[in-house]
């Protein structure tokens, strides 16, 4: 599965992001400034255009199921550790998914990805793999996992290395997802993980604000 990444809170971007051949869009709740409305909002542009929503958050036990009533199709839950359990029973999409009384009762099968963006994740990961229950992906957070060993955005840093080997070990394939910010020229190493994110809109507009920064 391949998603992009949203960090601006609004619907046009949601839209642009959704015209993609993506399979889906994860709204970063963690990193980005969203109201209760506009996840919401975003959540109904995705599902609208056939895509399969994503909601990143960190912990946050009425925004899960907030977003899940709602129809998201999954959480990502932001740097977990030996603590981190499933949530998917904080909310199962009842007053969304059979409107509000109108349908049926389904069950829905719900995606659950655990990022892992701390050194100590993988110093530690037999035993989150072990103790927690089983996630559909575990996911590395590149860049937050260069920054908690030092070394901000060095992926070619021992340390860092270490840490993927010992992912790769110990996760299979299809299990594996990896958030790639800026480097998409490292995609063919990860083209077979199974959860692919790729960080595009504010990266566009930083790129766009240098390129006519030479017209100032």
């Amino acid at each position: 599965m391949k998603v992009l990444w949203q960090q601006i809170a609004n619907t046009t971007v949601t839209e642009i992001l959704c015209s993609t051949a993506m399979d889906g869009v994860v709204l970063d709740c963690e990193h980005g400034y969203w109201n209760n409305e506009t996840i919401v909002d975003c959540i109904r542009v995705i599902r609208l255009s056939r895509k399969k929503p994503f909601v990143r958050i960190k912990g946050d036990k009425q925004l899960t199921q907030l977003c899940y009533d709602n129809e998201c199709e999954g959480i990502i839950y932001s740097n977990i550790g030996t603590w981190c359990e499933k949530r998917s029973d904080y909310g199962i999409g009842l007053v969304k998914n059979n409107f509000w009384g109108k349908n049926d009762i389904t069950k829905r099968n719900l995606i659950e990805i655990g990022q892992l963006e701390n050194i100590s994740c993988f110093e530690n990961i037999d035993e989150i793999k072990r103790n927690a229950s089983p996630f559909d992906y575990y996911m590395i957070g590149s860049y937050d996992l260069s920054n908690s060993i030092g070394d901000v955005g060095n992926f070619k840093n021992e340390t860092f290395i270490m840490a993927m080997k010992k992912f790769e070990s110990t996760i299979p394939l299809q299990k594996r997802g990896i958030h790639i910010v800026k480097n998409f020229e490292e995609y063919d190493r990860y083209k077979d993980y199974g959860f692919i994110a790729f960080s595009l809109d504010t990266l566009s507009l930083v790129k766009g604000v240098k390129e006519l920064n030479k017209y100032a």
